[in-house]
């Protein structure tokens, strides 16, 4: 191999190279390049989606909250005049207030044992949401059977050796994700709120059902990339939903 054949042979290997380089340098930075596109796009969704459950959740506790402002209302006019049933005043209440609420599963206003009326241990009134999407009112968790006192979802607010009189350390509960085994059997959480007399006593609990069937059926759509899976995790009890 002459001289000039060497130069030419060595000429084209560093151009090789140098194509070689080039194309490894354009391929690492389009690489770091599309992994920030993702992670922007991925926080960018994420962000969204934690608004909107954010907004949920403050629109049950708003609505919980009022529920038990007006439940106060209801205890205090049955008080005043015991010989006036009220009990069509609290159905229409319920029923107008849910109407424009499809959020929720349902809700209701619940009284401790004996303390609306002394001669009812249960004092419930209950709106949902029905198969047919339909607002129905029920009266059917007010008895011993259900004993509602004993629920879970009470007794997260309301554990039998906390004083009524005093209060509690909070005014909102949210219970863990379950099943509701009563109605829609489907997983849900609820929300309470406590109702007060005039003289500071705990006196129920009103209750707002929010089903997270809406919510998981959101969390499984969200696609980051194929090998992704997307859910949530309550921070308090570290429970998976999605």
């Amino acid at each position: 191999m002459n001289i000039k054949t060497r130069i030419l042979f060595g000429v084209l290997l560093l151009e090789v190279a140098g194509c070689a380089a080039l194309l490894w340098y354009n391929y690492s930075s389009s690489k770091v390049a599309l992994e920030s596109i993702r992670e922007n796009q991925i926080e960018t969704i994420m962000s969204e989606n934690r608004h909107r459950i954010d907004s949920l959740t403050q629109l049950m506790e708003k609505k919980v909250v009022e529920l038990a402002r007006v439940g106060e209302h209801f205890y205090e006019l049955h008080q005043q005049s015991q010989s006036l049933s009220i009990d069509s005043f609290i159905i229409e209440y319920l029923k107008g207030s849910f109407k424009n609420f499809p959020e929720s599963i349902g809700g209701g206003l619940w009284y401790e044992p004996y303390v609306f009326d002394e001669k009812l241990k249960y004092y419930g009134p209950y709106v949902f949401w029905n198969a047919k999407k339909e607002l129905e009112f029920t009266w059917d968790l007010s008895n011993e059977t259900y004993n509602y006192p004993d629920q879970s979802w009470y007794l997260i607010a309301l554990p039998k050796n906390l004083s009524r009189l005093k209060g509690a350390d909070q005014s909102i509960y949210w219970t863990d994700p379950y099943i509701d085994e009563a109605g829609s059997k489907e997983l849900m959480m609820t929300v309470d709120a406590f109702m007060y007399s005039q003289k500071g006593e705990i006196i129920g609990l009103s209750t707002v059902d929010w089903s997270l069937k809406e919510m998981t059926e959101f969390i499984r759509k969200i696609h980051l990339t194929d090998s992704t899976h997307t859910f949530l995790i309550d921070e308090r009890t570290h429970s998976l939903v999605g």
